[in-house]
């Protein structure tokens, strides 16, 4: 594939979260504080992709690494935090809210041992794939309008990205899977998209709501 196209993805890829961050930056006002601290976890993803293009035009390898290893901690804590939330088994809700010490030890090791993220990320990715797909099923069961509810569309893409990136990661030591690894940026715009439209549909109908 054309380098330069390769290149230009990438970019699009790590720009096309900027809609949402803008989006979501001018509700927060009006956003529940999970929604806030959502937003801000876009930010601080998008903060790494520029550190990550900064580092491959300085050539400076282990800033991106480092860069890479502190946000997936901070990543797993989070998105285990946040679906957690939502999802109405108390039990389960308990213990997600108490994975954070196993994140931040593997999170340790993996400054100290970077090849280790090679292991857990796959699991990870798996494990958020079922907890978000359940969760998208609890709302779709309680909720006769899931469509006008931001929540949905942010874990809908959450769905989307960590699934594909996951079996992108199964392919990814094969021939396949680096000739379709451009995919995956393609996939992370799609995502970001529907981050945005989440939160635009947040500002439609919470306008909708003073008109009435």
């Amino acid at each position: 594939m054309n380098l330069k196209f390769f290149y230009g993805l990438q970019i699009l890829s790590t720009l096309s979260v900027v809609p949402a961050i803008i989006l979501g930056v001018s509700a927060r006002k009006t956003l529940p504080l999970s929604l806030q601290l959502f937003v801000l976890f876009l930010f601080l993803g998008l903060s790494t992709d520029l550190i990550g293009w900064y580092s491959y035009l300085t050539s400076n390898i282990a800033l991106n690494q480092n860069a890479r290893n502190i946000y997936s901690v901070i990543e797993w804590v989070f998105m285990f935090w946040f679906v957690g939330k939502f999802i109405s088994l108390s039990w389960l809700t308990q213990i997600l809210k108490q994975v954070w010490i196993l994140f931040l030890l593997l999170g340790i090791l993996s400054l100290i041992y970077p090849d280790l993220l090679e292991y857990f990320t796959p699991i990870i990715y798996v494990l958020l794939s079922f907890l978000i797909s359940f969760s998208l099923l609890q709302i779709a069961e309680k909720e006769d309008k899931v469509s006008r509810i931001t929540l949905f569309w942010l874990l809908l893409g959450s769905f989307i990205g960590y699934f594909c990136t996951f079996f992108f990661m199964a392919f990814l030591d094969s021939e396949f899977g680096k000739k379709l690894w451009f995919v995956k940026n393609i996939i992370s715009s799609i995502v970001n998209v529907i981050f945005a439209f989440g939160f635009f549909i947040f500002f439609k109908y919470t306008s909708l709501q003073k008109l009435q």
